[in-house]
């Protein structure tokens, strides 16, 4: 299994200098005394827990489980042609079934919620449904509660 793991998720070189570059970056704002105030951060949380802020956050939480979705396929495939794993095997179909389904469209589903603003309206109960059982039997009375 180390095999899939340093074939899947890699340190590349633009993700290292990414990183080297945060940190350079935070130092240098520490060091001249100009990194940001709290208040600032606040003001920054309070425009990215807006809506438009939300949207942003999903579709970028969107594209990565999309590019994780992609890149799972393909070592899947290159771990198939190789014979280093079955064509049946349930784990990996497991795995990519989570990542194309649940993680990929519980973003997307939420990012489209959000841009859509329309909550579903509130499931309807018919009268003949409340008054008893799901098979027409009328429902078992409950206790008084005493006060």
């Amino acid at each position: 299994m180390h095999g899939l793991s340093s074939q899947a998720f890699h340190w590349t070189y633009t993700g290292v200098f990414g990183m080297v570059l945060v940190l350079a970056v935070y130092l240098i704002l520490v060091l001249t005394k100009t990194a940001p105030t709290i208040e600032v951060v606040r003001q920054f949380a309070d425009i990215i827990s807006d809506r438009g802020g939300v949207i942003i956050v999903l579709a970028i939480i969107s594209m990565f489980f999309f590019e994780q979705s992609m890149r799972l396929f393909y070592v899947l495939i290159d771990l198939i042609s190789t014979k280093q794993i079955d064509v049946q095997n349930g784990i990996a179909l497991m795995a990519v079934q989570f990542a194309s389904n649940s993680a990929f469209g519980m973003a997307f589903g939420a990012m489209l919620k959000t841009m859509n603003g329309n909550a579903p309206p509130p499931p309807v109960i018919q009268a003949e449904k409340a008054s008893g059982t799901a098979a027409g039997r009328p429902a078992p009375a409950l206790p008084a509660v005493k006060q």
